[in-house]
C-alpha cells in the first residue's frame, strides 16, 4: 500500500473512532510483516486520548529500541519505554489527519523505513469494528484468554471453580454443592453455602443460611429488615424462608442470587459472580447481627 493510500485509511478509521469517545476502548494500528511493531490509541478519564508505540519489550522475545529511535520518539511526545512497557504520550490531540500522520512518522522514528506497509487493525470500540469489517479492512482480533472463553457450564464447571478458591466442597446426589463456614462472632452464627445449577442448568444459584433457624415472633422485624438490605444491595437477595417441622412453621433467613448460564459462561466470570456473592454474604451477617445496621434490634436465632 502507497504511503498516501494508507494515511488516508488510517484518517478514516481515526474519524470513527473519534467521533464516540468511549473510556477503555482501544485502537491498535500494526505492520502487517511486523505485529510486533505497532501504535495504539485509547480513551480514559472522560474521553482523554492517549497514545503508545510498542516497544518490541514484551513477552520472552525482546528486541528493544534503539537509542537513536528512543530519541526521535521523545521528539513527538513519547517517553518511558522498557520491559513490559510501552512509549507514552498521554494527552494527545483528537485530530484525525493529524494522528494519522503521528501514526506515520512514529512507525518511521521507532522501526525505520520499509517497516510499515499495509496496516492491521485491532480494536474493541463497536463502531470502528462495525466499520473495518464493513470497508473490508485487515483486522487482527484480539486473541481471548482461557479463562475468559465461553463453555458449557456444568456441576464439575461449578465444582472446579470452588476447589481452585480453596473451598472443601460437599457435592450432592444431585450435582449440588455445599460449603460452609463455621461460627465466628463477627457473623453470629455458621454460615452455609449452596452452589447448583437449577432450571435445567440455564441458573447458576448460590443460597445461604445461618445454622439456626429465627424466632418465629420477630417474622415481621426479619422481613423488614430483609427488605433494608434489599433496598440498598444488588447481591445476594435476602428473605424469610419458612418450613414445616413436625407442624409447626420453622423460620429462616436465607440468601440468594442468580445468574444465567443457558448460553454459556467463561470461568472468569463464574469466579467474579462467585466471589461478589460469597463476599457479600459475609457482609450480610455481619450487617445483621450488628446493633448499628438498623434502629430497632436486628431478629436473634433461636
Amino acid at each position: 500500500m502507497r504511503k498516501s493510500e494508507r494515511i488516508d485509511l488510517i484518517k478514516r478509521v481515526l474519524d470513527v473512532y473519534l467521533a464516540k469517545p468511549v473510556d477503555g476502548t482501544f485502537l491498535t494500528i500494526e505492520s502487517a510483516d511486523s505485529p510486533s511493531d505497532y501504535v495504539q490509541f485509547a480513551f480514559h478519564d472522560s474521553g482523554v486520548l492517549h497514545g503508545e508505540v510498542g516497544s518490541r519489550e514484551w513477552g520472552d522475545e525482546s528486541s528493544p529500541l534503539t537509542a537513536t529511535a528512543k530519541k526521535a520518539l521523545m521528539r513527538l511526545g513519547f517517553t518511558g519505554g522498557g520491559r513490559n512497557k510501552n512509549y507514552r504520550s498521554e494527552v494527545l490531540t483528537q485530530d484525525a489527519d493529524w494522528l494519522a500522520q503521528l501514526v506515520e512518522k512514529a512507525f518511521l522514528a521507532a522501526y525505520g523505513s520499509n517497516r510499515f506497509s499495509d496496516p492491521v487493525f485491532a480494536t474493541d470500540h463497536r463502531e470502528t469494528q462495525a466499520w473495518l469489517e464493513k470497508v473490508q479492512a485487515w483486522v487482527r482480533v484480539p486473541k481471548t484468554a482461557p479463562n475468559r472463553r465461553l463453555l458449557h457450564v456444568t456441576s464439575d464447571t461449578i465444582r472446579d471453580l470452588l476447589v481452585a478458591r480453596g473451598m472443601k466442597v460437599f457435592t450432592d446426589s444431585e450435582g449440588g454443592h455445599m460449603t460452609f463456614w463455621g461460627w465466628e462472632p463477627e457473623y453470629g452464627t455458621e454460615i452455609k453455602l449452596w452452589f447448583r445449577l437449577e432450571a435445567d442448568g440455564e441458573i447458576y444459584r448460590i443460597a445461604a443460611t445461618s445454622d439456626r433457624p429465627l424466632d418465629p415472633t420477630l417474622r415481621a422485624l426479619a422481613l423488614r429488615r430483609c427488605n433494608d438490605w434489599n433496598a440498598e444491595h444488588r447481591w445476594p437477595k435476602a428473605y424469610v424462608y419458612t418450613s414445616q417441622d413436625k407442624k409447626r412453621d420453622v423460620l429462616f433467613v436465607e440468601l440468594a442470587a442468580d445468574m444465567p448460564v443457558g448460553v454459556g459462561a467463561s470461568v472468569a466470570m463464574l469466579d467474579d459472580f462467585t466471589g461478589k456473592v460469597v463476599n457479600s454474604t459475609f457482609d450480610f451477617f455481619t450487617w445483621w447481627q450488628s446493633p448499628e445496621s438498623g434502629s430497632e434490634s436486628s431478629p436473634s436465632v433461636d
